[in-house]
């Protein structure tokens, strides 16, 4: 039976950190608007929209994974843990980098289904999703820092992430407009998240990864390439060819996966 204090330790820093993280979370629009126009501000935000996509097999294995890390931890099962740790990183990854092949080789038609002026937005797409896919590869990390008692790590994270994002955003919005605020928020997310793959290794001395991490890199880049040179002969990719393409990927990739 855990006593009031230890509730309150365990409990006020990840409320800080949540409540950290909703501060932030619209910070490079409101910064956008602020330093350029609301144009600016509908272009970026239809961008990061997209980019959730990047997010979803991590949110989804968090939450499975989350229960596994203090039941191994607590048992001092580290071999178990670092084990569950490769694969879920593994799966997190494989599922994220297709949507991100799909988001370079796409961006442009992708952000037109919002409209024509949108194709702005192409290039900040990409950015945030490159950020977004470092965040997948690193896996869990922030989530097993919790899990294994150490919340106040995720609140210093989290109030980094906010700093340096808003040092970035106000040093290159003002020259480079959307994608200054998609650089900025770009590399905030990966380095706190590489900052929290060596915290876990630091304190636990585990890691995700293992050799076969490398097809799914070969899998995206066969399968990338065939679909980008058809694409190339191409004039005009209408919302229509641009599932079809998109199927046509995730297929080869699949296939190569399953080889």
């Amino acid at each position: 039976v855990y006593g009031t204090k230890e509730i309150m330790t365990f409990s006020v820093p990840v409320s800080l950190t949540q409540y950290l993280g909703l501060l932030t979370l619209y910070m490079d629009s409101l910064m956008l608007g602020y330093f350029k126009n609301s144009a600016d501000v509908g272009i970026y935000s239809a961008a990061a929209k997209f980019v959730l996509f990047i997010q979803l097999p991590l949110t989804s294995f968090n939450t499975i994974f989350g229960p596994m890390i203090s039941d191994f931890f607590s048992r001092n099962e580290m071999n178990k843990l670092e084990d569950l740790y490769k694969v879920v990183t593994k799966w997190i990854f494989t599922l994220s980098l297709p949507v991100f092949m799909l988001f370079v080789i796409f961006s442009g038609p992708i952000m037109e289904i919002f409209g024509e002026g949108f194709v702005l937005g192409a290039t900040a797409l990409i950015i945030l999703g490159g950020g977004e896919l470092i965040n997948a590869a690193t896996g869990p990390a922030g989530l097993i820092i919790l899990m294994t008692g150490r919340p106040r790590i995720n609140l210093w994270n989290a109030f980094i992430f906010g700093l340096l994002n808003i040092m970035l955003n106000l040093f290159l919005i003002p020259k480079y407009g959307l994608n200054g605020a998609a650089i900025a928020t770009g590399l905030s997310i990966a380095v706190i998240n590489l900052s929290k793959l060596v915290q876990v290794y630091f304190f636990l001395g585990i890691h995700p990864y293992k050799s076969d991490y490398v097809k799914p890199f070969i899998a995206g880049l066969l399968s990338s390439s065939v679909v980008y040179l058809i694409s190339c002969n191409m004039r005009l990719i209408s919302p229509v060819m641009l599932v079809i393409l998109s199927i046509l990927f995730v297929g080869l990739y699949g296939l190569i996966i399953y080889l």
